[in-house]
């Protein structure tokens, strides 16, 4: 079909694409032109929808968030352990430039 032909197409057939095979010209089907009334049978509304998770999604949910939070605060607990303060920080420093300075003499020699 060319593309003028998909937009003189009537508003009830459809062109369906599936991959790995040719195209389809369909017929659309609207549920209430198949169902006059159907809206009528059940009062259903969008901001009144009440969703009841199951027991096995609940459980499974509860596990996640403890994982999450034992590995946040297993993270946390690395970067405390990880920390170190300044005078710790300052006697690390001398050690190593002492160090250096001992094998600086001993490569002067």
């Amino acid at each position: 079909m060319t593309p003028d032909e998909i937009m003189r197409m009537p508003e009830d057939q459809s062109v369906l694409i599936f991959s790995n095979a040719r195209p389809v010209k369909a017929t659309k089907a609207f549920q209430f032109k198949l169902f006059p009334g159907a809206d009528h049978l059940v009062n259903l509304s969008q901001n009144e929808y009440q969703g009841q998770p199951e027991a096995s999604q609940e459980t499974n949910f509860k596990n996640k968030v403890d994982k999450w939070n034992q590995t946040v605060k297993a993270q946390h607990q690395a970067k405390k352990d990880d920390q170190t303060t300044d005078d710790e920080e300052d006697k690390l420093q001398d050690n190593i430039d002492q160090e250096l300075e001992s094998r600086h003499k001993k490569m002067l020699g």
